[in-house]
């Protein structure tokens, strides 16, 4: 009867959390791509189908492949993306993502059920600290934004990890080296996950600084298996990063997203305190919630600034009285010791990751937050009503998260609530520009209005800390409004489009000294030259800006330098030819488009405009041959100069530090019976 009694207390309240989460998270459902998700899922093309080529580049790349170098490598969260995309059918629709995300979120509330159900010995405390969690505001960065599944999945290797490992102590014998051999797998997955699973190891520490019984000799003899299984799952998780991101350029920290990676050695410490205060006080008091806070949200720290030595005083006051009542309080020890472990390897304390702060670092935080307050609430002279007192505030907490999902419909819902919170944030400005204008073009006026606060903000940053998306986004708005005042012709539009003009200038004096910024990174850690560190666009943009004003050579320039950063850019081709056909120049028009005929395997409109263009040359009548409505450039007739294409398509190449895919173009020309000396600046 008693075991009887304890499994339906259990299916009860596994019931009762599941309902209390579902209920919270009962609007996420409806939301969107927002913010990363847009990128990391729908621009991944490793997602597209279930192959064994999409595994290997998922096992071989960077995680946030194919958009740029981050330094991140999270295979396994790639992976359940796959999943949902491919094998479920999810594809580009957003719910069946939510699902997972709140189908992990709840493995993770039963987990630290499980945990609490440890520290307090009773199935109903335990059930209030797990329901806190469930339902805590701080979550839903990491389950209503999709690509906090890594937070997710990491909370899951830690949760389950600590939980074997305190169940393994009676173990001996084969039933150890199971145990250890399981341990050993969730902190490899853990890791594959995301980089903080790897603070299992101390969590595994803390949790026997505060149950272990005997020596340190009994101790080490009966415990060592599980650290060294964990020992050597870093072991294997560090040599797999390393294998795919050893040989890489070094990641790009832009100042705008973390400052702290440019300061001073006590303003960055400084600083990085001041965010954990605001860490501390957002786990308590979740209702101004943003889902960015980059510069200049949080400004850096000097000496005299009273909320850094604020944050300074709370958080080592908290540590310390911990600390010093160990023995005495173990459960809060505990607690206080696995928020700071959980946090530390975002602080910016020691190491300096891509971002001052972030909500979605809270979510396994929150978790010791939980059983803090719900330990607290119980052995407080007011304990008969701890369960009133904490159901009131569980309702409060699920009404707040049920809210904020809302926020997460879409970008525009998401930063037009967001900015109202974080006004200094340049990005939430920026943000908020690009949504307006994703939704309707007549929102070009308010869109401009947010680009110029965003610009506004980073302006005065030195050129090579300056993010140049900014300014390249707001000369795309003047542009804009341009074309939408009778274009560059009239002469409200021309103004506009010098307008436009004059920040993308601005724009490229930043970007070549970040450029040049990143250069001299590469250089100093040791890496060649492997890439230039511009964004196409700029380039694209300001090229078509000189377009409408009439100064072609210039527009030449820019749209030539631009290709180099990134020659498989389509855009950039059609642009490019039409200045050369404006300066009369067919034959480069033509190459042109026959160069983007490669790329893009002959589209329909690429055809058309080089049918035109073919016409117009003399000979040129032979230059496209069909086959089953595919298209091909006939290489013998006199109006196809295929080496001159070539030549130019190596040149990009290798002008663009592309040396692998220069060589192959340089192969496939000689192979094609060009001379080898028209190559020979080119790499062999």
């Amino acid at each position: 009867m008693g075991a009887a009694r304890f499994t339906r207390n259990r299916l009860s309240i596994a019931a009762a959390l599941c309902l209390l989460t579902l209920l919270a998270y009962s609007d996420s459902f409806t939301t969107g791509f927002t913010l990363d998700s847009a990128f990391i899922i729908l621009r991944d093309p490793r997602l597209l189908k279930v192959a064994a080529a999409n595994l290997r580049q998922i096992l071989n790349q960077d995680y946030w492949w194919p958009n740029f170098h981050s330094g991140i490598y999270r295979p396994l969260t790639t992976a359940t993306f796959l999943f949902n995309y491919a094998v479920l059918g999810n594809g580009q629709h957003a719910a069946g993502y939510h699902a997972v995300n709140i189908l992990f979120h709840l493995v993770n509330v039963w987990l630290l059920f499980l945990l609490a159900s440890r520290f307090f010995g009773r199935a109903s405390t335990a059930f209030f600290a797990a329901a806190l969690w469930a339902v805590h505001p701080i979550a839903t960065e990491a389950v209503t934004n999709l690509v906090g599944r890594s937070d997710e999945l990491a909370a899951m290797a830690i949760f389950g990890g600590l939980l074997l490992y305190q169940r393994s102590a009676p173990l001996r014998g084969r039933r150890m080296a199971l145990a250890a051999a399981g341990l050993f797998v969730i902190g490899v997955l853990g890791g594959l996950a995301k980089e903080l699973a790897v603070t299992l190891i101390a969590a595994m520490l803390l949790w026997d600084l505060v149950r272990g019984t005997g020596s340190w000799r009994d101790w080490l003899r009966l415990r060592w298996p599980f650290y060294l299984a964990m020992a050597l799952a870093l072991c294997v998780f560090f040599a797999a990063r390393w294998r795919v991101l050893g040989a890489e350029p070094p990641a790009e920290i832009p100042y705008v997203d973390n400052p702290l990676a440019y300061a001073g050695f006590m303003t960055a410490k400084l600083t990085a305190l001041k965010a954990i205060g605001l860490d501390l006080w957002l786990m308590i008091f979740p209702v101004h919630l943003s889902c960015d806070r980059s510069y200049n949200q949080i400004p850096l720290s000097g000496w005299t600034d009273p909320a850094a030595w604020a944050a300074v005083l709370i958080v080592g006051g908290l540590l310390a009285a911990a600390t010093l009542r160990r023995r005495k309080d173990p459960m809060m020890f505990w607690c206080a010791g696995f928020c700071a472990i959980a946090l530390f390897p975002t602080s910016n304390l020691v190491v300096t990751i891509g971002s001052v702060m972030a909500e979605r670092f809270l979510y396994l935080p929150s978790a010791a937050f939980a059983l803090a307050i719900t330990a607290l609430a119980f052995r407080s002279k007011w304990q008969r009503h701890a369960p009133v007192v904490l159901g009131m505030l569980i309702a409060l907490y699920a009404v707040r998260t049920y809210l904020r999902n809302a926020d997460w419909k879409d970008d525009l819902t998401l930063a037009s609530h967001d900015v109202t919170v974080v006004p200094q944030s340049f990005k939430m400005h920026g943000m908020l520009a690009r949504a307006l204008l994703d939704r309707s073009p007549s929102n070009i006026d308010a869109a401009i209005h947010e680009a110029e606060i965003a610009w506004g903000i980073v302006r005065r940053l030195p050129p090579e800390r300056v993010f140049t998306q900014t300014p390249t986004n707001l000369g795309i708005y003047y542009r804009g409004k341009g074309d939408r005042s009778g274009g560059p012709a009239s002469a409200e539009g021309h103004a506009w489009y010098l307008k436009s003009l004059a920040v993308l200038l601005e724009a490229r004096s930043d970007s070549l000294a970040y450029g040049d910024a990143y250069d001299e990174l590469q250089q100093a850690e040791g890496k060649p030259l492997a890439v230039r560190l511009e964004r196409p666009d700029l380039y694209w943009t300001l090229g078509l800006t000189y377009y409408g004003l009439g100064q072609y050579e210039q527009a030449r320039n820019a749209y030539i330098y631009g290709r180099k950063l990134s020659p498989t850019e389509l855009s950039f081709y059609s642009p490019l030819a039409a200045n050369y056909l404006s300066g009369g120049n067919l034959q480069w028009a033509a190459i042109t488009m026959e160069e983007k005929m490669i790329i893009d395997g002959g589209q329909p409109g690429t055809v058309a405009i080089l049918r035109d263009l073919f016409k117009k040359l003399p000979g040129g009548g032979c230059a496209l041959s069909e086959d089953h409505g595919v298209y091909k450039l006939n290489a013998g007739c006199p109006a196809v100069n295929m080496c001159l294409t070539w030549l130019d398509f190596a040149q990009t190449y290798f002008q663009g530090r592309k040396r692998g895919e220069a060589a192959a173009v340089r192969r496939t020309a000689l192979e094609r019976g060009c001379p080898a000396n028209l190559f020979g600046g080119i790499a062999p």
